[in-house]
């Protein structure tokens, strides 16, 4: 979590879950997989949206971390959206006692799909040995796969179309299979966990 350089936090090292509801919160959108960790950790402690100060949503993270700096409030933001403000001194990183704010995000795309400069120059970007010392690598990583062909995510008589190099992470929270489909497809490199 961060907040603004002089809020009156900013010289702790970590708060309990339930100061979060004094304080004005910013937050992400509600199809966000930040805000979606967030409120599941926040359950633990039984605070739900409802409890929270909400000040603003917005979808941006670099807005969000703007306006904390501004001091407007506070906001729970991953460490690699907030690295650049915190080495500034623009916000500080507070840790909220017995929240585990971390989440998987997946990434595959089709092996025999036809070219596509923005997704392969992306793919080779994150690929590249060259650009290790850019990406911000935490210790836990996780496989990419790729699969054959598109992936499908069946529930009951419906399906649904994955978008071919996208975040399958909302995808297979719904589908009946689980990760033991994407475990059937090559690895062809790794990611790692976001932390908060």
């Amino acid at each position: 979590m961060i907040v603004p350089a002089n809020q009156r936090w900013s010289f702790r090292k970590v708060i309990e879950p339930g100061e979060l509801l004094e304080e004005p919160l910013i937050i992400r959108e509600e199809t966000s997989g930040t805000r979606r960790v967030v409120l599941s950790e926040l359950t633990k402690y039984d605070i739900g949206l409802n409890d929270l100060n909400i000040f603003m949503e917005l979808g941006n993270a670099e807005a969000i971390v703007r306006t904390v700096a501004a001091g407007y409030g506070i906001a729970f933001m991953s460490k690699l959206a907030t690295a650049c403000p915190l080495e500034r001194g623009n916000v500080v990183d507070i840790v909220v006692d017995g929240l585990d704010l971390k989440r998987t995000i997946y990434m595959a795309r089709k092996a025999n799909s036809s070219p596509h400069r923005p997704r392969d120059a992306f793919w080779g970007f994150i690929h590249d040995p060259e650009n290790a010392d850019l990406i911000h690598l935490p210790e836990q990583k996780y496989e990419l796969r790729e699969p054959a062909s598109a992936l499908i995510v069946r529930r009951g008589a419906g399906s649904v179309r994955c978008q071919s190099g996208g975040d399958l992470t909302e995808a297979l929270s719904q589908a009946p299979h689980g990760l033991d489909l994407l475990q059937k497809f090559p690895v062809v490199g790794t990611l790692v966990e976001d932390q908060y």
